[in-house]
């Protein structure tokens, strides 16, 4: 099986046309999520859950990464703003949001993640906006240790978010300054 490495991964916009290739990307990692025991993305195995995917492609920026095949390998969206989980701080114009990271699991291990959150640095950087926001389950502590060494810092916990008729219960918060250099262009590829 063909393993793509951290040098050839292609980033393009999608449109409505990418739901499905969007949405087997988000359901593969909710199924993985769930076989180790996590809901954190139970929501997104419902109707609703990909209708929520659809509106993300329609109003944010959802991206697809393609592998040196053009496959597609993961996944993400930046919204601009944020109020349903950062209250008022999400509509401060200080960040861009950082939602929906799938990463296939035929990529997996690879460094994509890092550099999916620094592409998405530099985008949100050429916004003029200082921060990248981003959050997951506070009981996900694999996924929160992953985010603190990618160089995020912990932002507080919203303890209730209603999307639809799924409720999450205490969700971490976290925001990353964007600096001059990202951890690609120093180098740190081991987070």
């Amino acid at each position: 099986m063909h393993r793509p490495t951290r040098s050839n991964p292609q980033f393009r916009r999608t449109t409505l046309t990418d739901l499905d290739a969007v949405y087997a990307l988000i359901t593969e990692a909710a199924n993985w999520l769930k076989s180790r025991n996590s809901t954190q993305w139970a929501f997104f195995l419902t109707g609703e859950g990909k209708n929520l995917i659809r509106r993300r492609i329609e109003t944010a920026e959802t991206y697809l990464v393609l592998d040196a095949h053009s496959q597609p390998i993961a996944t993400f969206t930046i919204q601009w703003d944020d109020e349903k989980i950062w209250g008022q701080r999400g509509l401060d114009s200080k960040a861009g949001y950082v939602h929906g990271l799938a990463v296939s699991r035929r990529a997996a291990g690879n460094g994509l993640g890092i550099q999916m959150l620094d592409w998405s640095s530099k985008l949100i950087a050429e916004k003029s906006r200082p921060l990248v926001r981003l959050d997951c389950m506070a009981d996900n502590e694999p996924l929160c240790n992953y985010y603190r060494r990618a160089g995020f810092i912990d932002a507080g916990t919203y303890d209730v978010v209603r999307i639809g008729s799924w409720e999450r219960l205490f969700v971490q918060l976290f925001e990353r300054s964007i600096g001059p250099a990202t951890s690609i262009e120093k180098g740190n590829s081991n987070v």
